[in-house]
């Protein structure tokens, strides 16, 4: 990190005498307390650069609501599975289709 400061001629210049690329003048506002220091900031005007966008964005279509059906399945539905299931021996698969009900539910 340099400093920089006025030597004697009025040029800007860091500790070995090299001038700087660039610098910005500010016009000088006298710090005396921390309230003057808040309205110093306060008033200052910050500039804005607009930065181009690398890339051209489109906007998303809207998210879909998705409706989500749900099979209700009665006491019934589920003792049938069991009943094919338990008493006369079939697989999962072969009790689902015969009860009527989705397998993965099962």
């Amino acid at each position: 990190m340099n400093f920089y400061y006025e030597n004697g001629r009025g040029d800007v210049v860091d500790e070995s005498g090299n001038e700087p690329d660039a610098y910005l003048v500010e016009s000088s506002f006298r710090l005396t307390n921390l309230t003057n220091l808040k309205k110093y900031i306060k008033n200052k005007k910050v500039p804005i650069e607009d930065e181009a966008n690398d890339v051209e964005m489109k906007e998303t279509l809207p998210k879909k609501e998705r409706i989500s059906t749900y099979n209700t399945y009665s006491d019934y539905d589920r003792r049938r599975y069991f009943y094919f299931v338990k008493e006369k021996l079939m697989t999962p698969s072969q009790a689902a289709k015969a009860a009527n009900v989705h397998y993965e539910t099962a």
